[in-house]
């Protein structure tokens, strides 16, 4: 019974089935491949391959091609080649290729092509050459990227639909773009449009760009005011970019329930973060701090005014400049409070208390105690009267004030 062996291009041991022990295949890259790429062992017999440099023993003398039959290799699909391939495996539409997966043999109809790495081989059929692709010494090679058609691969004779040729290569047609970069970013845009940001692959009408955007560089590009990084303000729907002592962006209006400090207009600032008794709105979405010339204030109204004082601090006649503790409010007598308990005002005040000569009181327009010589008539304490004035109708009782 004849057996057809075929050994693999990397040699070793091949055990047989129907006999004892194994055969030794030689690695036929290592013993007759110095001079010749052979598709196989038989081929490198056949061409008289040269032996390498590098020695390598076997145990047996290798026979000539007359002396061993070749094996009838069918190739069952376009990625089987057991012969050559370590896994048995060679790239799509490979007949023959080396171990390291490079392609030595297409398959019928297939073409060789060199990609831009003339080390890369891939395997095309002829009608896909048609368009991309350039021949030398019947060898096909790739044109430049997006190129359709060419004569060498440094240079295009046409390059495909929206692409142009310039600065050596295929640059993709940026739509009203006035010129160009050598890497294929627009320089510049035509009259009447921008970038969007930093984005060069396309120009847009600068009337895209609404209220909530802005500008840098002369209208060139165009910025979203809100988001993260130096070209936004986060939260901000309206921002400018101004150029006084130091060039800044700044933040005109936040959105919605973030407010804008005095001190830090390029920021939004929530308004759950802020103690908002510190600060006043200087108008809708602009809040700048109390004074702090204003102590003891919990609340302002402007920069200079405050609106209600600390716990046990009070205003006296109504003078929201400064905050008295109530300790400072000396005689307490000579004041009263007022019904929303933030000023004190003065008893013998006609600007606060319309009743004159009264000096003590714990209302307005009411009396407590009226001043020495002075007294009330009848009880009633709307009035104080000079004691001198009355005359000997009225008896003075020194129990009771209240004459």
């Amino acid at each position: 019974m004849k057996i057809i062996v075929v050994c693999p291009r990397s040699g070793g041991k091949l055990e047989i089935d129907e006999y004892g022990g194994y055969l030794l295949c030689p690695d036929y890259n290592l013993v007759c491949t110095g001079t010749i790429l052979c598709n196989n062992m038989f081929d490198c017999v056949d061409k008289k391959s040269e032996l390498k440099n590098d020695t390598y023993n076997y145990d047996y003398k290798i026979k000539t091609s007359q002396n061993i039959e070749k094996a009838n290799i069918e190739y069952a699909d376009n990625e089987t080649n057991y012969e050559l391939s370590e896994d048995g495996k060679c790239p799509l539409n490979c007949k023959q290729c080396l171990e390291n997966k490079k392609c030595i043999k297409c398959r019928e109809d297939f073409e060789f092509v060199f990609m831009k790495n003339e080390e890369e081989i891939v395997c095309l059929q002829k009608d896909e050459l048609e368009t991309g692709y350039y021949t030398n010494n019947s060898v096909y090679y790739k044109c430049m990227d997006f190129c359709e058609k060419c004569k060498n691969g440094i240079s295009c004779d046409k390059c495909i639909d929206d692409y142009v040729y310039l600065s050596n290569s295929c640059l993709r047609i940026i739509q009203n773009c006035e010129s160009y970069s050598s890497n294929g970013e627009c320089k510049k845009c035509n009259e009447n449009y921008a970038f969007d940001e930093e984005k060069k692959d396309e120009c847009i009408k600068k009337e895209e760009f609404n209220e909530f955007y802005y500008t840098k560089d002369n209208g060139e590009s165009y910025y979203l005011c809100n988001g993260e990084g130096e070209n936004h303000i986060q939260n901000c729907n309206k921002c400018s970019y101004n150029s006084n002592n130091e060039i800044k962006l700044e933040c005109n209006e936040c959105q919605n329930d973030f407010v804008i400090l005095d001190n830090e207009t390029n920021k939004c600032i929530s308004k759950e973060k802020i103690n908002e008794k510190e600060y006043f709105y200087i108008n809708l979405t602009h809040m700048k701090k109390c004074s702090n010339n204003i102590i003891h204030c919990n609340e302002c109204d402007n920069e200079e005014e405050c609106i209600k004082c600390e716990k046990d601090f009070y205003f006296i006649n109504n003078e929201t400049k400064k905050c008295y503790n109530i300790s400072e409010i000396i005689p307490i007598n000579d004041y009263y409070l007022d019904e929303n308990n933030i000023s004190y005002y003065s008893c013998n005040d006609s600007n606060f208390n319309s009743i004159e000569n009264c000096k003590e009181c714990n209302e307005k327009d009411s009396c407590y105690l009226c001043k020495d010589n002075y007294t009330f008539i009848n009880g009633n304490k709307s009035k104080c009267y000079e004691i001198s004035e009355l005359g000997e109708k009225y008896i003075v009782d020194p129990n009771d004030e209240s004459n």
